[in-house]
């Protein structure tokens, strides 16, 4: 009897990569049962078209934009697969015979084990698949004007630190969550994404819970898939904007608020040593990029966030309702100009 698969999509305003992310999948099938859960975020999907490629598929109107965590959620309620591959709506199969050696390391592992492999872009440039670190002081750090003048060289070690984890087969801290596979048939029950999560962060907040019950992660460099990246969230500053905002919920959630106010205060901190190191350069380079290099607008993002955010994420007692998100930036009107 053939394995069934369940592919959980989360889709959003971009039809023909839609179609891309489901073709690749289907040459790739080599006889397994496929079931494709679709969450349409947009109401748009390209429903005539994915008729045409003859395959079982369900649509799953979520009836407003619901973000990440609660589109892969109404889909792990819908999956009745074997296997559950969680991928996003621009990621793709190119290699030969993909699935079956995944569904073969699969079988291998312990249950409650979450797989993901390597990830490159359509240029077979390197994305990260294996994260090393989660938000709070020390990322905070790395990105702040001090270290970049105290510590010029921090960018190639941080590399060479991403580049060890990526090296080898086995456990890992955390994984890349545009692909992730668990093996249903050893698990049962698949922890559901913090609803709460907009964009951004979801899956920390969900590694560091699933790990506390048992949960493990799996990186395997020797199997490789592409993906855009953030094709469903174009404006740059918004996203930005987003990464951090969830950054801060993250830490609300798995090191509470005392924490998150410590991190807050160091944050603020940080953009005013910031600020105060950029005017002396600036004051020495008269030929200074006034408002348009990438230190500056992360500066006015940061601005935005303490602005608009830094009291209600410390002091709100209800972080989303059945339709909305208190930690979505794209929102708001957030100009950097």
């Amino acid at each position: 009897m053939a394995k069934k698969i369940s592919f959980i999509i989360v889709y959003f305003n971009a039809p023909d990569i839609l179609l891309q992310c489901i073709r690749s999948i289907l040459n790739d099938s080599n006889g397994f049962f496929l079931e494709f859960l679709i969450i349409d975020n947009s109401s748009n999907v390209p429903e005539d078209e994915v008729n045409s490629l003859d395959i079982v598929w369900r649509k799953i109107e979520s009836g407003y934009n619901s973000g990440f965590s609660r589109g892969v959620n109404l889909g792990l309620k819908h999956a009745s697969g074997d296997y559950i591959f969680i991928i996003n709506q621009d990621a793709f199969l190119f290699e030969n015979n993909t699935l079956n050696r995944i569904i073969s390391k699969i079988d291998a592992l312990p249950g409650r084990t979450v797989y993901g492999c390597k990830i490159i872009n359509p240029a077979g440039e390197f994305q990260q698949s294996v994260w090393i670190d989660n938000p709070g002081f020390a990322r905070e750090w790395r990105f702040s004007a001090i270290n970049y003048k105290m510590n010029p060289k921090w960018k190639l070690s941080w590399r060479i630190k991403v580049d060890d984890a990526h090296k080898n087969e086995g456990f890992v801290y955390r994984l890349n969550a545009a692909f992730l596979v668990i093996d249903k048939s050893k698990t049962k029950q698949i922890p559901n994404f913090d609803p709460d999560f907009f964009l951004y962060g979801e899956d920390v907040e969900w590694a560091i819970r699933i790990k506390r019950n048992g949960w493990v992660f799996y990186f395997d460099p020797t199997i490789c898939i592409k993906h855009y990246g953030s094709l469903s969230t174009r404006n740059d500053i918004k996203k930005e904007a987003q990464i951090m905002l969830s950054g801060w919920l993250v830490i609300l959630k798995t090191k509470g608020r005392i924490f998150l106010f410590l991190f807050i205060l160091y944050f603020y901190i940080n953009y005013l040593l910031d600020a105060v190191l950029d005017k002396l350069k600036r004051n020495r380079l008269s030929k200074a990029s006034e408002s348009k290099d990438s230190f500056n607008k992360r500066q006015m993002i940061k601005s935005f966030l303490l602005k608009k955010y830094g009291t209600k994420v410390l002091f709100a007692k209800k972080l989303s309702n059945e339709k909305t998100f208190l930690f979505n930036c794209y929102d708001e009107d957030i100009n950097i100009d």
